[in-house]
């Protein structure tokens, strides 16, 4: 991908980004199956896998580099973001309204703009409007990390350190996730430009273990709820997300065969995060209507369903984000 190989620790990450997306997409499947288990070691457990939504915001940041510097028309660019997401997210959403019978045309609109999750009226998730969120300020956060790379690397010193002072009257779960892409944002940047310092590796690791036994310790200080309330369920995830994925990719390169596994994951991504959910509330909904027994059973069943429809979903909206961009990239210049 990059010419210039200097600091081949760096380049790891860009080399295993898909494989790592899969790993994310796992880690957070395996959130969502057994968060509702009420089982204090497994609770453990199932919290610690939600860093994936962190991984994702993180590779993210690092791939919006690669992709603009590739292609800096920003026509193009914007067109990709909507035309990868849009077009499957609708489908999903519409699929859902109408076999859960609640289907309306305003609430449709409403959760596929995103415009529901802003206003606090009907959603489908937060993650993809946050996301978008995102992807529509990226290149204006482009700019600022290129040109003024110690003053924006302050700023966002600052404010993620703001962010865990404050324990109350914000969303958490989406705000604790900006800091992380948006050093993402800088890793892309400095992996572009050889600017990656010496010792990154090892600091990022280091700060990995280090947050991960704070967030031990907070576990056994604090209630469930009072974590969620108080935001330090996400915060020490802040730290441990680059040392993650360093470790990750070092154990993948030895890895071909799990490689070729999560690389196809990966890929499917967006389609396993959108659709893996549903399948487990069907289980559940099953389940109750049959009595609840048989219910983990039933949803591991229906999580391995999801994981083949979201595949044959991803090769034909594939196959259509494929023609529409080749027909709108040779045609628009902006």
């Amino acid at each position: 991908m990059l010419s210039n190989r200097k600091n081949h620790s760096a380049f790891i990450l860009s080399d295993y980004r898909t494989e790592l997306m899969g790993v994310a997409t796992l880690m957070i499947v395996f959130f969502h199956l057994t968060f509702r288990i009420e089982h204090n070691a497994l609770w453990y457990l199932s919290t610690h896998a939600m860093i994936g939504v962190e991984m994702f915001f993180l590779l993210s940041g690092m791939g919006l580099c690669w992709s603009i510097s590739q292609d800096k028309n920003l026509c193009h660019f914007y067109f990709k973001r909507v035309i990868r997401i849009f077009p499957t997210y609708g489908l999903v959403i519409l699929s859902c309204l109408i076999v859960t019978r609640t289907f309306s045309w305003k609430a449709f609109l409403l959760e596929w703009s995103t415009v529901g999750y802003w206003t606090g009226s009907n959603y489908y998730d937060w993650y993809i409007p946050n996301q978008m969120l995102l992807y529509f300020i990226f290149p204006l956060l482009y700019v600022c990390v290129n040109r003024r790379w110690r003053a924006s690397f302050i700023i966002l010193a600052i404010g993620s350190v703001a962010l865990c002072l404050v324990n109350k009257n914000i969303d958490f779960m989406a705000f604790c996730r900006y800091p992380v892409f948006i050093t993402g944002v800088f890793l892309g940047t400095a992996m572009l430009k050889n600017r990656m310092p010496s010792a990154w590796e090892r600091v990022s690791v280091i700060l990995f273990l280090i947050a991960f036994v704070f967030s031990f310790c907070v576990h056994l200080f604090f209630t469930n709820q009072q974590l969620i309330d108080n935001g330090w369920l996400f915060k020490p995830q802040m730290l441990m997300v680059v040392g993650l994925c360093v470790l990750l990719s070092k154990a993948l390169a030895k890895c071909n065969f799990c490689c070729k596994i999560l690389k196809l994951i990966g890929a499917m991504s967006l389609e396993v995060y959108l659709l893996h959910n549903r399948f487990i509330d069907l289980a559940e909904y099953i389940s109750a209507r049959c009595g609840g027994g048989g219910k983990y059973a039933l949803g591991l069943l229906l999580l391995f369903v999801s994981f083949f429809v979201a595949y044959g979903l991803h090769i034909v909206m594939g196959k259509l984000s494929s023609v529409l961009l080749v027909k709108f990239c040779n045609n628009i210049r902006c």
